[in-house]
């Protein structure tokens, strides 16, 4: 599994107590490149995307071809279906974001897809409270 995050995200040293290591983005465009390089190198069997919220932590089911209101990509489909594991005791969102999370989704989907990747991405908004439980989900 490879796991990445944003710098922004205050829980990456728990994330990293957990899964090992993580990547952070930082420099979003330019780092997702490196990202999907790795993957392309390493073929993981899921890369797990992760954001903080205040609220319930919930997987996110699609990534969607838009950020602030603008297309992610031109010639790209709407929208691209994510991994959700089976019997997640987190929730499923039900509204799509359009800030960087969804970029990022977006964008890494679209790689896998276009490679021709066995990968799947997941994607979850996460309480600072449930770090630990992730690594124990059906993937």
């Amino acid at each position: 599994m490879m796991v990445y995050t944003f710098r922004t995200y205050r829980g990456i040293e728990k994330l990293r107590s957990v899964f090992g290591e993580v990547v952070v983005l930082d420099q979003i465009k330019k780092d997702i490149e490196e990202l999907c390089k790795r993957i392309l190198e390493e073929k993981p069997g899921i890369v797990l995307g992760v954001a903080s919220t205040r609220g319930r932590s919930v997987f996110e089911p699609v990534a969607i071809n838009n950020i602030h209101g603008h297309s992610i990509s031109k010639v790209g489909v709407d929208e691209l279906e994510l991994y959700v594991p089976s019997a997640a005791s987190f929730g499923i969102a039900t509204r799509t974001t359009r800030t960087f999370c969804n970029y990022s989704m977006y964008v890494i989907a679209d790689f896998i897809k276009k490679n021709g990747l066995k990968t799947k991405i997941m994607f979850v908004h996460l309480n600072d409270k449930d770090a630990e439980r992730l690594k124990y989900f059906n993937y």
